[in-house]
């Protein structure tokens, strides 16, 4: 059995286009496929959790309330039509597990299995199916949750196979998203990646637009990882306030797997060093 372990700070790199099959076909018909039995078939099994199945996400929750589960299924649906927007979220594809915990200990148990004990949330694969996993009592769940999310859906679509610094940057992104009588609010300022983006610049360590997107998932990882974090997350939300049409145009000729500079140029008609001192300055002027 395949197993990976994606933790909070998930890397990816390059791009693949996800094809269905026939399961996808019945799905868009409305029949159940065994395949679709079995992925809900271990949720059913658990002893001690309410499960609710939504749109896109499974959740399974222990020792929250009825209540709570439904929000935090709202919220992730909410959240996956907003992903959708970027790219059509092809039928047949599984539904994402969020098995979430009312209890930090019990958190802290099942995360210890996959050496995330020290993460506020993570996700993996076990097979086809993909989990995502936190604690509801923890420090800022939404922005875990939709972190999570954002990766669990570029594993299922694109195969994780996206550049880093995209990735990451639009997990950061939409790690701000949070529910508002009822509705989903985007866009917002995520003030601690600005923050790190501004002091960054202060110190000199802010990347280049040019390194940045061509930066190893390993040295991603490092020791400036938020630095890179900051960088990414700056780069997306200024290009996506900059012409947000023009950036979901940009997004896509990346998932067609054109370049950087061809994308940018196409659809913003500038270059890197033009891109480079706009986003600095924007970052330096931002409150």
């Amino acid at each position: 059995m395949q197993m990976k372990i994606i933790l909070l700070v998930s890397l990816f790199s390059a791009f693949c286009v996800f094809a269905g099959d026939l399961n996808d076909i019945k799905a868009k018909l409305g029949v159940k496929t065994e395949s679709m039995e079995n992925n809900l078939k271990e949720v059913d099994d658990k002893k001690g959790f309410i499960k609710e199945v939504g749109k896109y996400y499974v959740v399974e929750a222990k020792d929250l309330s009825q209540a709570q589960v439904n929000r935090v299924l709202k919220y992730m649906d909410l959240v996956m039509e907003e992903f959708v927007k970027l790219y059509e979220y092809p039928f047949g594809v599984r539904k994402v597990f969020v098995r979430i915990y009312g209890d930090r200990e019990d958190y802290k148990s099942e995360a210890k299995k996959y050496g995330a004990e020290n993460a506020r949330g993570f996700e993996y694969v076990i097979g086809v199916n993909n989990y995502i996993v936190t604690c509801y009592n923890d420090y800022d769940v939404d922005s875990v949750l939709a972190h999570e999310a954002l990766h669990a859906f570029v594993g299922k679509i694109f195969k994780n196979n996206l550049s880093v610094w995209l990735s990451e940057g639009l997990a950061c992104y939409f790690e701000t998203c949070y529910l508002k009588d009822g509705k989903i609010t985007v866009n917002n300022i995520n003030s601690r990646r600005l923050d790190d983006s501004k002091t960054a610049i202060k110190n000199n360590e802010f990347p280049k637009v040019k390194d940045l997107i061509r930066i190893s998932a390993g040295e991603f990882s490092g020791q400036k990882n938020y630095v890179y974090y900051a960088a990414s997350w700056s780069l997306i939300y200024y290009l996506r306030n900059k012409d947000e049409k023009s950036f979901e145009k940009f997004f896509k000729d990346l998932a067609l797997g054109k370049s950087f500079v061809t994308s940018l140029k196409a659809n913003y008609n500038i270059d890197e060093k033009q891109l480079n001192d706009e986003l600095k300055e924007w970052i330096v002027k931002k409150d």
